[in-house]
């Protein structure tokens, strides 16, 4: 994907990998172009975007026409992002609540980038139930995202192994963007108990709070810490039922998107409802 392409007339053509993401960059692709964001690598600022107009033909002695060279002049590239969202979750499987919580958050508070990272070992759902392999998982959030502008799906947390907290990767997007407003995005479950996070203090200290409320009925938040709230439209979806439609044989239109609905099947996930531990409540 290297190199000019396109050039045709006074179109504007990008050299290297324009905006593509990828699990990890192009060896053919100059080192500073790519930036890692949570683990996907998403190209900034060094796409070296070109307009590019081709001179008149001219003719040889003989009469043969000389290919029509370029002359190209440079556009500015795309900063890098400077407010960057975090959302973190199991996302077993991602469903449109997901996407729809995503994209008016970055919206409402004018994010570059919503990153949908996902869980390792999730620590606060372990033992309610069997969750799904991560690359899985991530393969489901990955081809959900694609073709969303602004969203990017992470496996920093699968890549470093173990537990998954969200200390740990905030402090990674941290010495990654040191310039970069970061916010941590949570649904009001989590915010009203964000007290038992492990080392809630960092997460507080690393980034803005924002917890997503239901139209019409805010959650009750603990008051020593700065929320930023945003509204949401409210989905009756939950991956618990998602899970047990797919094991009753139920339709998961419009639930699901086509492309991560093609993973299941593929996949042959959830074909098995699981059941939480007795005393344990259903995680999602």
């Amino acid at each position: 994907m290297s190199g000019v392409s396109g050039a045709t007339g006074a179109d504007t053509v990008c050299l290297g990998h324009g905006a593509k993401r990828g699990r990890t960059p192009s060896s053919a692709s100059p080192a500073p172009a790519w930036r890692s964001i949570g683990g996907d690598y998403v190209q900034y600022n060094t796409c070296q975007r070109v307009s590019c107009r081709s001179a008149p033909r001219s003719r040889t002695r003989t009469g043969a026409r000389e290919p029509r060279p370029l002359h190209c002049s440079p556009v500015p590239a795309a900063a890098a992002p400077s407010r960057i969202g975090l959302f973190g979750g199991t996302f077993d499987p991602p469903h449109v609540g997901h996407l729809v919580t995503a994209v008016n958050v970055r919206h409402a508070l004018g994010l570059d980038v919503v990153v949908l990272m996902v869980a390792n070992v999730p620590w606060q759902k372990q033992g309610a139930r069997t969750i799904s392999p991560a690359d899985d998982r991530f393969a489901m959030v990955r081809a959900a995202v694609a073709d969303v502008d602004g969203l990017i799906a992470g496996d920093a947390e699968i890549r470093r192994g173990g537990a998954s907290y969200t200390a740990d990767t905030l402090a990674v997007l941290a010495g990654e963007h040191p310039a970069a407003t970061l916010f941590t995005i949570v649904g009001d479950d989590a915010a009203a108990g964000i007290t038992t996070w492990e080392r809630h203090d960092e997460v507080v200290a690393r980034s803005n709070l924002v917890v997503v409320d239901r139209p019409g009925a805010p959650v009750r938040l603990p008051e020593q810490f700065d929320w930023i709230r945003v509204e949401v439209p409210h989905l009756e979806v939950s991956s618990t039922d998602l899970r047990a439609r797919v094991a009753d044989g139920r339709p998961l239109d419009y639930l699901l998107t086509d492309p991560v609905l093609q993973i299941v099947r593929e996949r042959g996930l959830y074909r098995e409802a699981s059941v939480a531990p007795a005393g344990v409540g259903a995680a999602g």
